[in-house]
């Protein structure tokens, strides 16, 4: 699954971790 870009941005502009977002957004 491919995550957009903008969602990640978004993520850690909200003070999301990468862990946050591999957890959140498996594979």
């Amino acid at each position: 699954t491919r995550i957009p870009v903008e969602l990640l941005v978004c993520k850690l502009s909200e003070g999301a971790t990468i862990d946050d977002l591999l957890d959140a957004y498996p594979g």
